[in-house]
């Protein structure tokens, strides 16, 4: 499998219209957003999953669902779901639909599934920082089509995105994104906060899809674990 890179880089918000005001504002009237999951519905438009942390008052999940409308028009969103709430932690986990940024459209369609944007992401001073997996041949293709595109970037960035291994033990971009996701929503947390189903409902594919990617990846962990005496 082609080997990942991990890209750092920011985008001007106004290059990226209408993702970049969909940002700001929710940066403005919450104290963070983390982006747990990104998923490509079409060419055009873009599910994320989401944890927003409140920064003022608390809404229950009733109380959200009853605003929907206000808030998919207010952010300009296709759609918006909380799909769970913590009231401890002041958080909300939400899947998000918005439409693709004109110019970043034409970029995702020429690399198609070859690049996948992964947490953190921050903004700060008009402009968001992102990170992303991208197949180790693509990476300077990205650079020169967001070129192209006239999207002012800057790239801080761009290591292996993980550690080098044998060929056969390597994921692939989906494959990682997925295990990510699988974290995110607490599939491995103790006790288990999700199950297969749960995990492969949101990202769109099957669950024995989802529990053959995460015994691959559990099958290399034990490996590394049972190779590397100075864990033992």
């Amino acid at each position: 499998m082609m080997p990942l890179k991990r890209m750092v880089i920011s985008l001007n918000l106004e290059a990226i219209a209408p993702l970049g005001d969909l940002l700001s504002k929710f940066y403005r009237r919450n104290s963070s957003m983390e982006l747990l999951q990104t998923l490509f519905i079409s060419e055009d438009v873009v599910a994320e999953l989401v944890r927003i942390r409140r920064a003022a008052d608390f809404y229950t999940v009733d109380e959200i669902g009853k605003r929907r409308e206000e808030l998919m028009k207010k952010y300009n969103l296709l759609d918006f779901e909380v799909i769970d709430a913590s009231l401890t932690a002041g958080s909300y986990t939400a899947i998000i639909k918005h439409v693709m940024p004109p110019k970043l459209s034409p970029v995702l369609k020429k690399l198609g599934g070859s690049v996948y944007l992964a947490s953190p992401i921050g903004i700060s001073r008009g402009t968001v920082t992102l990170t992303l997996f991208v197949e180790k041949d693509k990476a300077g293709s990205l650079a020169e089509l967001l070129g192209q595109q006239g999207v002012d970037f800057r790239i801080h960035s761009v290591t292996d995105a993980f550690g080098t291994g044998k060929t056969g033990n390597r994921l692939s971009a989906s494959q990682l994104s997925l295990i990510q996701l699988a974290s995110a929503m607490g599939y491995f947390d103790v006790p288990r906060k999700a199950s297969t189903d749960d995990v492969a409902r949101i990202a769109g594919v099957t669950a024995p899809a989802v529990s053959k990617t995460i015994r691959r990846v559990e099958k290399m962990l034990v490996e590394r674990l049972l190779n590397d005496t100075s864990l033992l």
